[in-house]
């Protein structure tokens, strides 16, 4: 071997023998060794995916290592923040507190933020504050490259809208009724993009919880609004579903919006809230809190819209339907029993039409149908600025006023007329009334601002009953004079009318001060035939009465021309004239002063001075059935209208003309009859002056006693008499053979048991 070594060897092909054919081949049992058989194509790529799926999964653990041990979340929630603050601008950063990368089921990978926050850069005062935002992200995507967000979630959402930049307030004079298509066309744009987006990012599901954002209220108050609870889903044609809670003040509600998809277009969507809080948005408050101007309660509110799209027709309507609320003027309520509102868009007319609408206050009802336009539209539009031109009609309505004493009647009503932008200004040049019992045409303007409204409204009624007065009178308008006649007129008919009220701006203050018109403010003024009057304690009212009512400012004057008094009794008074004047209507004790000139038989005048307040023959000692006669006077009274209010004692005298008049009951034992002369009777003293026949005997009496039980003040008693013979033994029997020829006599009280007596003889002759 060591001779051919580093010589070259070379095998030819015949020299190769097979191993079957070497010697050791051909023993008996001869040991085969066989070579290894060549591997096949599929197993070499078996074990080729075998190595590279080992690969990826020591690269995903590595990865999943990574993740879970949180080395990633500091670089993370600093390139975040940066992001986040980028985003926000210059006026605000944005802090997040931490960031959490990890894998959740199923693989996917979650990016949790923590107490992010956003603040404002010059102040440092933080605007919005959330606890946690979760991105589930789809893992395959995210392999490719993709960063495909797949579900949205977060809590603790918080947001001080009252630091966020000042916006312009809404400019109502760009607003015009028939741009509405070409904004729903807009808003269905924006929705088809908002949808592309979600699609494209393949975003399945958001959710939201705990979202709260802190504002101003109406009444300068603070306002939460908050999410509880708000998912956002993706149909299989990429449709969108809305629905979970929303709250507003604490009082939550459920909120639901519905988009429906063709050919990867929206077509129509619906919104819905279920009972939206109005009361923050609506209702305006004094600074202790009290109800001033506005509406509290909740409503229900339902916007469906259809697409012109396809063939299909558009379509907008709106539903606001609310229970249980309540309307404040001037802090005085009035119950929103039930309220239907119902608008929908004339595509083809552009307007607003309001149809199949209803509204309850207690027992009143308002069927309401109209609609809206654009002024310019109008005939009478140019005339005008920029505004809506407003139609509105209540028919077949049913007025009813519990407290007024009266049935209830049905009415129509109609109102035309504009709101004005510029000057926030509604007018209306048609305000009319109409029923079976009259009819009223009016004027109403209010101008919009301030603390309060500016209110103007003008009527004529002309052949109206009182009763429609009464019940269609506002109750926001002369709350106090109203009270007054809802309670004590009745029946009868405004043969003429007039009302004028004007309110100033500012008058009607959010803070609790008395509303007083005064002079050309408020002018009321009715002329009133054949309706009923009640007075005051007792005393029967005035039936059949012709009377004017007039209010100027505060001062109440009815003047009643003819009326009649019918008592428990059966007995009548015919009243020639009256008059209740409440001079000053806004202060307290509520006083009225009540006169009445009266004619008709003595027993019924003296019923009429019997009842309270006067309550005259009481004091004197006398009952209506001991007068016969007839007799006329006044009487008047002054005295508290309300009770409550502890008005003073009432002041009353009545002054009468009796003519004739029979006293049934004796007088000091005698009778008294044929008295003609005055009675005057006030709470302390009755005077009587007249003459009369005292047993038949014609007398000048001169009397006054006390009318207070027990009091002397003031007593007197003058009796006069010129007696002949036979005048003078009916009342002095057994003279005739002293005295002959005709006396005059006069007897004066000392006491009560002396009195003293002046005789004149100076025509008599002494036996």
């Amino acid at each position: 071997m060591s001779d051919i070594r580093g010589d070259k060897l070379r095998f030819r092909t015949r020299d190769i023998v097979p191993l079957h054919a070497l010697p050791s081949a051909q023993v008996e049992d001869p040991m085969i060794v066989h070579c290894p058989p060549r591997r096949s194509v599929a197993r070499r790529c078996l074990r080729g995916l075998i190595a590279f799926i080992g690969l990826w999964v020591i690269v995903l653990g590595g990865v999943f290592a990574v993740v879970e041990s949180g080395a990633l979340d500091a670089a993370l929630a600093q390139r975040a923040t940066t992001a986040l603050s980028n985003a926000m601008g210059p006026q605000y950063d944005a802090k997040i507190g931490r960031t959490v990368v990890r894998f959740s089921g199923g693989l996917d990978v979650t990016v949790d933020a923590h107490d992010v926050s956003v603040v404002e850069a010059a102040s440092g005062q933080q605007v919005a504050m959330t606890q946690s935002l979760s991105f589930i992200l789809e893992p395959m995507a995210l392999l490719g490259g993709r960063f495909s967000v797949r579900e949205i979630d977060s809590q603790g959402i918080s947001l001080d809208a009252r630091l966020l930049p000042k916006r312009e307030p809404i400019d109502l004079s760009k607003f015009r009724v028939d741009n509405i298509p070409a904004v729903l066309e807009g808003a269905f744009g924006e929705l088809d993009r908002m949808q592309g987006f979600i699609a494209r990012g393949g975003l399945d599901r958001m959710r939201l919880g705990g979202l709260e954002v802190a504002a101003t209220s109406a009444s300068g108050r603070p306002l939460t609004l908050s999410i509880d609870d708000l998912a956002l889903e993706r149909g299989s044609d990429d449709s969108l579903s809305i629905f979970g809670a929303i709250s507003v003040n604490g009082q939550q509600t459920e909120l639901t919006a519905l988009t429906t998809n063709v050919g990867g277009a929206v077509r129509s969507m619906t919104l819905r809230i279920a009972d939206f809080r109005l009361t923050p948005f609506m209702l305006r408050r004094s600074k202790a809190g009290l109800a001033r101007q506005g509406i509290d309660g909740s409503a229900e509110l339902v916007l469906s819209a259809k697409r012109d799209i396809d063939g299909q027709k558009p379509e907008m309507s709106l539903a606001v339907n609310t229970r249980a609320a309540t309307f404040y003027t001037d802090g005085q309520p009035q119950e929103i029993t039930r309220a239907d509102l119902n608008f929908a868009y004339d595509f083809g007319k552009d307007t607003i039409e309001i149809a199949d609408s209803r509204a309850e206050f207690g027992p009143m009802i308002l069927p309401l149908s109209g609609g809206l336009i654009d002024l310019d539209r109008l005939p009478e539009g140019k005339n005008f600025g920029k505004g809506i031109g407003i139609d509105l009609l209540v028919a077949k309505g049913r007025a009813d006023v519990p407290s007024s004493g009266e049935t209830a009647f049905p009415f129509d009503m109609k109102a035309y007329g504009r709101y004005l932008f510029d000057g926030t200004l509604l007018q209306f040049d048609t305000f009319d009334v109409s029923t079976a019992n009259g009819k009223m045409v009016s004027t109403l303007q209010i101008r919009f601002g301030g603390t309060g409204p500016e209110v103007k409204f003008d009527g004529v009624v002309e052949n109206m009953k009182a009763v429609v007065v009464k019940q269609l009178w506002p109750y926001w308008i002369a709350d106090k004079p109203r009270n007054w006649v809802l309670k004590n007129i009745f029946g009868g008919t405004v043969s003429h009318g007039e009302i004028s009220v004007f309110i100033p701006q500012n008058r009607l203050s959010l803070e609790p001060r008395p509303v007083h018109l005064v002079g050309d403010e408020l002018r009321i003024g009715f002329d009133v035939v054949d309706a009923r009057v009640n007075l005051t304690g007792d005393i029967p009212p005035l039936r059949d009465a012709n009377a004017r009512f007039d209010m100027m400012g505060e001062r109440i004057e009815v003047k009643i021309k003819s009326a009649a008094s019918y008592f428990p009794s059966g007995r009548v008074v015919a009243l020639e004239s009256g008059a209740v004047t409440i001079a000053h209507a806004y202060e307290k004790p509520l006083m009225a002063t009540i006169s009445v000139a009266v004619n008709g038989a003595a027993d019924a005048v003296a019923e009429l001075v019997s009842f309270k307040p006067i309550q005259a023959l009481q004091r004197i000692g006398f009952v209506a059935e001991d007068f016969t006669g007839a007799i006329k006077g006044t009487a008047e009274v002054t005295l508290g209208l309300i009770a409550d209010q502890k008005p003073p004692a009432p002041v009353w005298s009545a002054d009468l003309q009796l003519d004739k008049v029979a006293i049934e009951k004796p007088f000091d034992g005698r009778r008294v009859s044929d008295f003609t002369g005055t009675l005057a009777v006030d709470p302390k003293l009755a005077r009587i002056e007249g003459s009369a026949k005292v047993d038949d005997v014609p007398m000048d009496i001169r009397m006054s006693e006390p009318v207070e039980r027990g009091s002397e003040n003031g007593r007197e008693r003058v009796v006069t008499a010129k007696l002949d013979n036979a005048m003078r033994n009916r009342l002095v029997p057994g003279l005739d053979d002293i005295i002959d020829g005709p006396i005059a006599v006069e007897l004066t009280r000392l006491g009560d048991k002396r009195q003293a007596a002046s005789v004149d003889l100076r025509n008599a002759n002494l036996n």
